[in-house]
């Protein structure tokens, strides 16, 4: 009689004799898959977070390397010259296919601020593409404007276009305006 004839007459044996042994064996087995599957699904998220975090690590440095300036210099704001917002917000969103439906241009006088600011909200019907090429155009053309707000909605889930409404703050040299 060999091993393996002994090992399986013996178990057998035993497996039917005791039926908890049984159900304890299956349940132990069953409880090592599920942990050992979630160790595996574990490790998959720790190696997509360790990925996604030296790419957004990489994105930081490179942003930092990007930047003109340090967190001690002084920008220089351009000049407010009466007209140039208005042009450079109607040129840019007939170029990217954004109709402006309302402008509406309020300066902040704040006295105890050393800058101009200027508060622009528009209304506006377009795709999301369309809306996001607009924010991105204006910024680089205009880099002392930002987007301080947007909202936009859908009148229903099927439209392509959206009812934004964009809000943003112009800041120029407060010294060229006391002209």
């Amino acid at each position: 009689m060999s091993f393996l004839s002994f090992f399986r007459f013996y178990t057998a044996r035993w497996f039917a004799n005791d039926l908890v042994c049984l159900v304890t064996l299956m349940l132990s087995i069953t409880l090592s898959i599920i942990v050992l599957i979630a160790i595996l699904v574990s490790h998959r998220q720790l190696q997509t977070l360790t990925q996604d975090g030296a790419v957004l690590n990489h994105r930081s440095m490179s942003m930092k390397a990007r930047l003109p300036f340090s967190a001690n210099t002084k920008l220089k704001l351009p000049e407010f010259i009466p007209g140039d917002l208005v042009k450079i917000f109607n040129s840019v969103a007939n170029d990217m296919q954004v109709p402006l439906e309302e402008v509406v241009y309020v300066l902040d006088r704040s006295v105890s601020v050393p800058y101009l600011r200027y508060h622009v909200t528009l209304s506006t019907k377009a795709g999301y593409t369309d809306i996001r090429k607009f924010i991105a155009v204006l910024s680089s053309e205009m880099p002392n404007v930002s987007l301080d707000r947007i909202r936009c909605s859908r009148p229903d889930a099927l439209a392509q276009t959206l009812d934004c409404e964009l809000a943003f703050s112009a800041v120029f040299a407060k010294e060229a305006s006391r002209g």
